[in-house]
C-alpha cells in the first residue's frame, strides 16, 4: 500500500463539523491502485477503506451542494467547475 494512502482518504465529518460545515467543496478519496492490495485478506482491505471513504465523500458532497444551493438567493444551482 502506498505510504500516503491512509492520509489521502476522505474522513467523514464529525458531529461538530457538521454543524459548522466548511465552505470548501469536499474532495474525493484517492482510488487505490490494483497493486495497493497485498492479497493477504487484510481487514479492512484498502479497497474496503476506499469504498467506505467514497460513500462518506458522496454524502458530504451532497450535503455541501445542498448548502451551496440554499445559500444562493436566486435558488440557482452552483456550477460544479469550482
Amino acid at each position: 500500500m502506498r505510504a500516503n494512502m491512509q492520509q489521502s482518504l476522505y474522513l467523514p465529518p464529525s458531529r461538530h463539523s457538521m454543524t459548522h460545515a466548511p465552505a470548501t467543496k469536499p474532495q474525493p478519496p484517492e482510488k487505490p491502485l490494483p497493486t495497493d492490495c497485498c492479497g493477504a485478506g487484510c481487514t479492512p482491505c484498502v479497497f474496503e477503506v476506499y469504498s467506505d471513504a467514497l460513500t462518506a465523500y458522496k454524502a458530504a458532497l451532497k450535503a455541501w451542494e445542498a448548502r451551496q444551493s440554499s445559500q444562493r438567493p436566486d435558488g440557482e444551482q452552483p456550477s460544479h467547475g469550482s
